[in-house]
C-alpha cells in the first residue's frame, strides 16, 4: 500500500512538489483553496490555473478539506504563501499531532511578526512538532519537466532529515541537507526582493554594468543580514542563497523578477502607480517580503542600503537609480 504525504497549497510549487512525490511512488493528498482546482487536476489532471500545459500524475488528490489532508500522514508539506500560512496553520492546528513533520517550501516573511516560515509553524503548533525548510533554484515547471534540480533541506540531521530526503530524492531531483535552518529560510526571502530590486531596474532600462552593481551590492548587505539574524554566511553563497537568487533574477520566468520590470517601465513613463498596479495583480512573494525586510533592516542596526532600495524605490518614490 502506498504511504500517504500530504502537501498544503497547490501553486505552482505546492504542484511540481506534489508531482514529484507520486513520481516517487506516494498517495498524494493536495489541498487546493481554490475549489475550481479540485476538479481540474483530479479529473483533468492538469493545474490551468498555475501550471498550465502539464499532465500531473494521477495519484495526486485534490481537496479543499483540510482536515482530509492532514490526517493520517507522517509528513506535511506546506507550501501556502507567508501572507495567509498563519491563517490556514490555526484551521488545521486542531487535527496536527505531535508526530507529524512539517516541511516548509514557503519563501518569505510575515509582515506583522517579521517571522520566517518555520518560525510562524512554531509559534501556531507549540513546538511540537519537527520542521525542516526546502529551498533552493527550482522552478516549478522544470521540476515537472523532470529537468535535473537540486534542493536544500534545512533543519536537524537525524533520522527525519534523512527520511525527507529519500522521500523526495530520485533520478532528477537531489537533496543537499544544511543545518542552518534560519540561513537557509533568509536567502529564499531575501532573493525574491533582490530579484524584483534587479527586474525594476531592467524595466527602467538602466545599464547591465549599473545593474549588476546594484545586485551585487544588495547581495552582500544580505550576506550581513543572515548573521545578525543568527544564521551562518556562507549559507547565502549556496543554493538557497546565490543559486536562488540567480535562477530568479536571469530569466524570464522569474515572477519577482518580471513583476518588478513592469514596474521599472511603468516608473520611466511616470505611469507608475502603487495602489493601482498592486490591486490589479497577484503579488509576487517578493513585493509581500518588501515592507517586513525593511523593519527587519531598522531593527538590525547595519547599514543595508542596496538591499533597501526596493522599498525606498515603491514605497519612499526614491530616486537614486531612477534619475
Amino acid at each position: 500500500m502506498r504511504e500517504k504525504v500530504s502537501v498544503l497549497g497547490a501553486g505552482a510549487f505546492g504542484t511540481a512538489i506534489a508531482n514529484l512525490l507520486a513520481d516517487n511512488g506516494f498517495n498524494v493528498y493536495l489541498w487546493s483553496y481554490e475549489n475550481d482546482l479540485v476538479f481540474q487536476i483530479n479529473v483533468e489532471h492538469e493545474n490551468k490555473l498555475y501550471l498550465p500545459g502539464f499532465k500531473l500524475n494521477e495519484n495526486i488528490l485534490v481537496t479543499n478539506d483540510l482536515k482530509q489532508v492532514i490526517q493520517d500522514t507522517n509528513f506535511i508539506f506546506q507550501a501556502i504563501p507567508v501572507k495567509f500560512l498563519r491563517s490556514v496553520l490555526v484551521q488545521v492546528k486542531d487535527y496536527i499531532t505531535k508526530d507529524q513533520v512539517f516541511i516548509s517550501l514557503s519563501k518569505g516573511i510575515e509582515e506583522s511578526t517579521l517571522l520566517f516560515p518555520t518560525q510562524i509553524i512554531e509559534s501556531v503548533l507549540e513546538n511540537k512538532n519537527k520542521v525542516f525548510a526546502l529551498s533552493g533554484p527550482n522552478f516549478a515547471h522544470e521540476i515537472i519537466e523532470k529537468q535535473f534540480t537540486r534542493s536544500v533541506l534545512a533543519g536537524s540531521h537525524d533520522f527525519y532529515s534523512l527520511k525527507i530526503s529519500n522521500i523526495l530524492k530520485n533520478n532528477y531531483f537531489k537533496i543537499d541537507e544544511s543545518t542552518d535552518l534560519i540561513g537557509v529560510q533568509v536567502g529564499g526571502a531575501l532573493k525574491n526582493v533582490i530579484s524584483l530590486l534587479a527586474g525594476i531596474s531592467s524595466g527602467y532600462q538602466l545599464g547591465k554594468n549599473t545593474i549588476a552593481f546594484i545586485v551585487t551590492k544588495a547581495f552582500e548587505n544580505a550576506s550581513n543580514l543572515i548573521v545578525s539574524l543568527g544564521g551562518q554566511k556562507e549559507t547565502i553563497y549556496g543554493l538557497s542563497g546565490f543559486g536562488d537568487l540567480y535562477l530568479s533574477s536571469t530569466s524570464p520566468f522569474g515572477k519577482n523578477f518580471m513583476f518588478g520590470f513592469e514596474i521599472g517601465k511603468l516608473i520611466k513613463s511616470g505611469d507608475f502607480d502603487k495602489d493601482i498596479f498592486f490591486k490589479s495583480k497577484i503579488l509576487p512573494e517578493g513585493v509581500n517580503a518588501i515592507t517586513p525586510l525593511h523593519e527587519l533592516i531598522i531593527k538590525s542596526n547595519l547599514d543595508l542600503y542596496h538591499l533597501d532600495l526596493a522599498y525606498k524605490i515603491i514605497f519612499e518614490s526614491f530616486k537614486f537609480i531612477i534619475e
